[in-house]
């Protein structure tokens, strides 16, 4: 009984051998167990049972193809995004320059005419003391 005891607390503390291990086993499945060590029998009953129930098989599969296809459709979703994107910064972008381009234009012509008029306003002048002399 001691030796039983003494291999269960080296069983938990992970220090048993493959043989010290099977006379747990052995001890357990017996039915002869002592009261105080009954709540240990199922836990070596259940390596036990699970030993003779068969392995499942290990199935390896291949990725399916609406996988792939799943991912490149959100690909390209992000792709046409990310074109359109860029696409409407380019022409807002090209607008901006259109609108400045047309704004300076503007300001050129009437900085032109303005320079017109001023050089006009000279005669104008020079005319206004050509009249003052005659009438004076």
């Amino acid at each position: 009984m001691e030796s039983i005891e003494k291999l269960l607390e080296k069983y938990f503390e992970a220090e048993t051998s493959l043989q010290e291990e099977e006379q747990l086993k052995v001890y357990f499945s017996s039915g002869k167990v002592a009261p105080h060590l009954v709540q240990y029998a199922s836990l070596f009953g259940y390596f036990e049972q699970s030993k003779r129930e068969p392995s499942p098989e290990i199935v390896f599969k291949k990725p399916s193809k609406t996988g792939y296809i799943r991912w490149m459709s959100v690909a390209a979703v992000l792709v046409i995004g990310f074109s359109v994107y860029f696409n409407y910064q380019n022409q807002q972008e090209k607008q901006t320059e259109l609108a400045y381009q047309q704004a300076k234009e503007a300001l050129k012509m009437l900085s032109e005419n303005f320079n017109n008029g001023a050089k006009e306003m000279a005669y104008l002048e020079v005319f206004e003391q050509t009249k003052s002399k005659i009438f004076e």
